[in-house]
């Protein structure tokens, strides 16, 4: 592997898909743009799947991107959903929260999508 580049942690959803036959398949995904995003700057993405063992990956990237998405549940803050809200991912909301306070509590550039 080409160490110059820097390697960039991406968070990927874990949500269900539907790939031709197989419906609501869970999935570990990023829309592509994240990625292409990524290289384009020259670096190498390597997805991180919102799991309790996420944090094990830090030591092995330069730098975070902390995907776009659903809304975090505004339980996680002592709130109330607004009506309005979407569906919301408590385990991804849970492994991200995890990952980023690790990742700030260290000298690792994170961007917050």
């Amino acid at each position: 592997m080409d160490r110059k580049r820097p390697v960039i942690g991406i968070s990927a959803y874990d949500v269900p898909v539907d790939f031709g036959q197989w419906k609501e398949f869970r999935s570990v995904l990023v829309p592509q743009g994240y990625v292409r995003a990524v290289v384009a700057a020259g670096g190498i993405p390597v997805l991180i799947p919102p799991t309790e063992v996420a944090t094990a990956i830090l030591g092995d990237v330069d730098g975070m991107v902390f995907t776009g998405g659903s809304d975090i549940n505004p339980a996680v803050y002592g709130q109330e959903p607004h009506p309005e809200s979407s569906a919301f991912y408590d385990h991804r909301d849970a492994a991200e929260l995890e990952v980023m306070r690790a990742a700030l509590s260290s000298t690792m550039p994170v961007l917050g999508i």
